[in-house]
């Protein structure tokens, strides 16, 4: 139970020393009391370490990412560097009072800092123009520290708060504060360690009290679970889960060294050290921890864990399994304790494995390569094979699914609105006008997270997901998730008793999901497009098996659904599911062989929406009329970003349309998705796109009479509304007729006339004829008032 202790090194004298490794477990870089930072090989840890000095005063803060490393001092400097060369990359942030804590995101592409002034900020290492503030703390900020998954960092100040902010969106949330939980600092320079650290999982995390225990909370309702107790008699220094979250470390004030059982909260080990301990670090791929002191010693025991116990590194385990799984959530018999196995295989391992040996490669991404997740992206491996929604690595099997002829162009394959590809571990399972869906890779399962763009309407939420969902669909009450395998499930934003899942045949599988605010609908890979009320009761199926489906999408009871027809044509059929109303029944979806079908939506009026590879976004008029549907052009992204002058410099990732506006993220430069955290959505005039020979008024007119004639064909249709819009039109109209009669045009300015819809504007045009001394004009325009008057 005792622990030898080895001779110690002593990398900066007789200082107090932190120690940490690098990700990858190859490098072991340590910083105290001087202006150095020094870096071991682990496996070689007598050679003689690589030193970086660059810092004007002593270096206090230390962070290491795959690539990088970063330090700051107590001049309130805070400085980038690269992990391989040690060269200095470039100054990330300057303070007025020292910078004592930094943390990296897992993916390293942002550092959360905190700094005696009571500032926190998390900072992109690419572009440091790029910041987010972690606001309210109100006086020093202690410790930062992200959760496995980067989507929470915690900060704590010297009265020992814990704030939870999340960074879902651009403008971090504060989520939650434990109040007073930490133990209370004099100063930031104090040893005990107040701060959080986050259990492997990402869902529970350990807190080191003022009673000298470690409280063990979840980050699903902020309380606490369990507690390792009666063994510290002063305060605690330092906190350390092992990698798979097996043991958990701590050392003290007290000299103690403790190694506990992370599920029993027993010890397995612990010793006596020389001095006060400051900073553990748990070996990533080897069987050994670091831990440092005041008074300048580093020691690195091998072999910390007994043969015959369970290695700390490897699969990681789930410390709170009774909070965390889908199955106990939706339980309504109180079955919360049955446990999800934790031994289902799904090879994220080896995403992660990859990650690791491919970092410098992160930023290489195929547009729009296909794969069978339903997201339209997959990752790819060295030898140039995909992975599936599962992990799995695919060769060129799928071409067995495809039509045995000689296509110049690829079938389009299926796809979900608003899902992107992996990148970094994580991707975005669904985005639209309401909020987005995000997953992280785990060792054995995934984390969800669900935000929302307006958070009065719900809270930010998550949990875990031990199913690989690679699909889903969001409302404003509820979120769905699917895989290609066939499991399905139904989350409510507020609560869990009527949640429920759903599993198609063995042989089956899933291609596409939507959800409106009364309906869910399946379709699956044989052909069946099944719907569900949102309580899970089957409503209807039948089956659509000769061509593919693509992708589907449901407002109220309307559904539309697309369909690839004789392998890259594409065609789709709106139907009303509570009426059993078909309006349109194969009819052609307006995409060029050439291009591909992004995004499919309905508006928040209802109206039918695509957004194609063109960057045009078009949409369905005159739908529930017989042969009269037409998919209209509404929006230009070639034309917009020409406007503001950034033609080759932006593009626009859709979210929906709403009050007649276009709602999007704009991605900068050669970005094919939105990037995580999500930025703050722009919102743009709907207009349609016209020739350079067009003018103005003439596209003003073209898209006020679009959007009539959408509000005509409503299903609620606000006479008021309408003729409002046809006195804007009439506006536009006279507009146009006195550039023509000015020119002297009567044909021209007499079709223009005939365009009007309101006595008034008849009136005005009148006057206008007379003004130019179009006197043949005006009396063709008073024969039309007067038709028009016989009419009514």
């Amino acid at each position: 139970m005792s622990i030898e202790m080895p001779n110690a090194l002593y990398p900066h004298g007789e200082d107090s020393v932190r120690a940490m490794f690098s990700p990858s477990g190859d490098y072991l870089l340590t910083v105290g009391g001087n202006a150095f930072a020094r870096r071991y090989r682990a496996a070689a840890l007598d050679d003689e370490p690589s030193s970086v000095e660059s810092l004007d005063d002593s270096v206090v803060g230390l962070a290491v990412s795959y690539k990088h490393f970063a330090l700051s001092s107590e001049d309130g400097t805070a400085k980038l560097y690269d992990l391989e060369n040690m060269e200095e990359i470039h100054t990330i942030t300057r303070s007025n009072l020292p910078i004592r804590e930094l943390a990296f995101s897992p993916s390293g592409e942002w550092i959360a800092v905190c700094s005696d002034e009571g500032d926190a900020t998390v900072v992109n290492t690419e572009d440091i123009a790029k910041t987010m503030s972690l606001m309210g703390h109100g006086q020093s900020v202690k410790h930062v520290s992200y959760n496995p998954q980067g989507s929470i960092v915690a900060t704590t100040t010297l009265n020992g708060d814990i704030r939870f902010f999340s960074l879902s969106s651009q403008t971090p949330e504060l989520l939650y504060t434990l109040e007073s939980v930490a133990e209370r600092s004099n100063e930031t320079s104090d040893i005990q360690f107040t701060g959080v650290a986050w259990h492997p999982d990402g869902q529970a995390f350990a807190v080191a009290t003022k009673t000298m225990e470690v409280a063990v909370y979840s980050h699903f309702d902020w309380k606490e679970h369990t507690r390792f107790s009666a063994e510290h008699f002063d305060s605690i220094t330092d906190l350390k889960w092992s990698p798979n979250g097996i043991y958990l470390a701590s050392v003290g004030k007290d000299n103690q060294l403790i190694i506990w059982d992370s599920k029993k909260q027993t010890v397995v080990k612990k010793t006596k050290i020389s001095s006060p301990g400051v900073c553990l670090g748990w070996s990533p791929d080897r069987n050994a921890l670091t831990v440092s002191t005041v008074d300048g010693r580093l020691y690195y025991l091998e072999d910390i864990i007994s043969e015959d116990a369970p290695a700390p590194t490897g699969k990681k385990i789930v410390l709170l399994e009774k909070l965390n799984g889908v199955a106990d959530e939706g339980d309504d018999e109180g079955d919360e304790g049955e446990e999800i196995s934790a031994q289902v295989d799904r090879d994220i391992e080896d995403e992660l494995e990859l990650q690791r040996e491919n970092y410098d490669s992160d930023k290489e991404f195929n547009d729009w390569i296909e794969d069978d997740d339903g997201a339209g992206y997959v990752p790819e491996t060295k030898g140039g094979m995909k992975r599936n929604g599962q992990g799995h690595i695919n060769g060129h099997s799928s071409s067995h699914k495809r039509l045995k002829v000689d296509y110049s162009i690829k079938p389009h394959e299926p796809f979900q609105s608003g899902a992107t590809g992996w990148k970094n571990s994580r991707r975005y399972l669904c985005m639209n006008d309401i909020g987005y869906v995000w997953t992280v890779a785990q060792d054995g399962h995934n984390s969800i997270t669900v935000s929302f763009f307006d958070r009065g309407l719900h809270r930010e939420y998550y949990f875990s997901d031990y199913h690989n969902y690679s699909m889903a669909s969001m409302s404003e009450e509820a979120c769905f998730f699917a895989t290609t395998d066939g499991k399905a499930y139904l989350r409510f934003h507020d609560g869990f008793n009527d949640n429920w899942e759903y599993e198609v045949a063995e042989n089956d599988g899933i291609k596409a999901i939507a959800l409106s605010d009364t309906m869910v609908v399946i379709c699956s890979t044989l052909g069946y497009v099944r719907i569900f009320n949102i309580y899970g009761t089957p409503l209807s199926v039948y089956r659509h098996s000769r061509d593919p489906i693509v992708t589907c999408a449901a407002w109220k009871s309307y559904l539309i659904t697309v369909h690839a027809h004789h392998g890259c044509n594409l065609i789709y059929t709106i139907e009303d599911v509570k009426t059993e109303q078909v309006y349109q029944k194969d009819d052609v979806l307006d995409v060029g062989q050439d291009k591909k079908l992004k995004s499919l939506f309905f508006s928040d009026a209802g109206d039918p929406c695509m957004f194609d590879s063109d960057g045009i976004l078009l949409v369905l008029s005159r739908w529930r009329e017989p042969m009269q549907a037409k998919w209209v052009p509404i929006f230009s992204s070639h034309e917009l970003a020409k406007s503001r002058d950034r033609e080759n410099i932006e593009s626009y990732w859709p979210l929906g349309v709403v009050e007649e506006r276009f709602h999007c993220i704009i991605l900068k430069g050669t970005e094919v998705f939105p990037p995580i955290p999500l930025p703050i959505f722009d919102e743009f005039d709907l207009r349609v796109p016209v020739d350079p020979t067009t003018g103005e008024k003439e596209a003003e007119f073209l898209t006020q009479k679009t959007l009539c004639d959408l509000q005509r064909t409503r299903e609620d249709v606000n006479e008021d509304q309408i003729s409002s819009r046809e006195l804007d039109m009439d506006k536009t109209l006279l507009y146009l007729l006195q550039a023509t009669c000015k020119d002297g045009k009567v044909n021209k300015s007499l079709g223009i006339v005939q365009l009007l819809n309101k006595e008034q504007a008849l009136e005005a045009a009148n006057k206008i004829a007379i003004r130019f001394d179009l006197t043949s004009l005006a009396e063709k325009i008073n024969a039309i008032r007067e038709h028009k008057m016989y009419d009514i």
